[in-house]
């Protein structure tokens, strides 16, 4: 991080929308942002109260929302929040170890300790981690050791199969969905769901559920996507719902930058505050345009949805389920969930192992209670 008054050149700043607060709305509504320069440190001291108000409107220049096809500008304030005025948050940890993170699995375990090491001293983490499976760990604390003790970071903890995204988050969430902190989850997964269907009726299965279930619990999602598998539609809407913010990552070592910067982040931010009744009770388009500190004013986009209107079944849908489920995508048939991984084989092999019996027998447990439900069998190689 930099002080303003340390900077006296011309370095470009890059500005950043991380989230939305709606905790005072019908009142206000916030949006959190994050000011870096092109060297990478975090810029303090632009706003009150660290900074006069002629300051913050040098670099916070207009926010702008469209309504009805018309762009109006509307009032707004700044107030910047430092790590020891900020709010204590709880904190669910839920990270993705199925077969295809083996080999980055020791880079997901050092991000998960570098997250943990740099929390605030205030927020307490729970951890959850899952492939097909979903391990919990019952402990929700402030002890940074306790922590790290019991997450277990070495390997692939005994997982390794397939990615039950909807139900581990579900799962994840009842661990502080009692809490009367402000809740976030952090979500790490590089790919798409396509294991959660063996916990129906007691975890979500679909993205819709999934969505309801997080804003219903005021849990804010920042989710983490790594690799060219990962369904970025899917999570960033998913994000944007829950007022929280998506991240996607390409190479392994930007897997622990970004769990570096998440803990600074959710402490540390300039807070855009305006009136609600400039909002539509729905989707709203915002537009903030902000000064680069060189030779630019930036414009910092992003859809606040009052409303909370949820369709996220359509990013179910990829290059695979179209050319291996041609009979579901391309009929009048409604598919009850994402294609299914309920078996894995071991190379050059094709008999069922005894660890999938239980999965198998939860998918006849289902067909048996629901006669109505046709399925679809469909197998691939690498």
């Amino acid at each position: 991080e930099i002080d303003i008054a340390q900077i006296n050149d011309h370095r470009q700043f890059h500005f950043d929308i991380v989230g939305v607060n709606l905790d005072n709305y019908p009142e206000s509504v916030g949006l959190r942002v994050i000011v870096v320069d092109d060297q990478g440190n975090f810029v303090r001291n632009l706003a009150p109260p660290f900074a006069f108000d002629s300051l913050y409107t040098k670099y916070f220049n207009e926010l702008i929302i469209s309504k009805l096809g018309k762009e109006k500008v509307i009032d707004f304030t700044v107030k910047e929040v430092h790590d020891l005025q900020s709010e204590p948050y709880d904190i669910a940890l839920n990270l993705d170890y199925s077969g295809s993170m083996r080999a980055f699995g020791e880079q997901l375990n050092t991000a998960a300790k570098t997250f943990i090491t740099n929390k605030n001293i205030h927020d307490r983490i729970s951890i959850t981690k899952f492939d097909n499976r979903i391990k919990t760990f019952n402990l929700v604390s402030k002890d940074k050791d306790r922590i790290i003790e019991a997450g277990n970071f070495y390997g692939m903890d005994g997982l390794g199969g397939g990615t039950a995204l909807y139900a581990s988050c579900d799962k994840a969430s009842e661990k502080i969905a009692s809490s009367t902190r402000s809740k976030v989850m952090i979500l790490f997964s590089d790919g798409f769901e396509n294991s959660s269907f063996q916990y129906s009726g007691h975890l979500a299965t679909q993205p819709d559920s999934l969505a309801k279930k997080l804003i219903d619990k005021n849990i804010k999602l920042y989710t983490v996507g790594f690799g060219n598998g990962v369904n970025v539609g899917l999570l960033n809407n998913l994000s944007n719902l829950t007022d929280g913010k998506f991240y996607y990552c390409n190479e392994p070592a930007q897997i622990n930058k970004i769990f570096t910067e998440l803990p600074y982040i959710m402490h540390n931010y300039y807070e855009i505050t305006f009136k609600s009744d400039q909002l539509l009770h729905g989707k709203n388009k915002l537009k903030l345009k902000a000064f680069n500190n060189k030779d630019k004013i930036v414009e910092l986009p992003r859809t606040i949805d009052i409303k909370k209107s949820i369709d996220l079944k359509k990013y179910e849908t990829n290059d695979f389920v179209r050319n291996y489920f041609p009979s579901v995508t391309n009929s009048n048939k409604k598919p009850i969930a994402a294609p299914q991984t309920a078996v894995l084989f071991d190379f050059n092999e094709s008999y069922i192992k005894a660890e999938y019996y239980q999965i198998l027998s939860k998918y006849v447990r289902y067909l048996k209670k629901h006669r109505d439900v046709e399925i679809l069998l469909a197998g691939h190689s690498d």
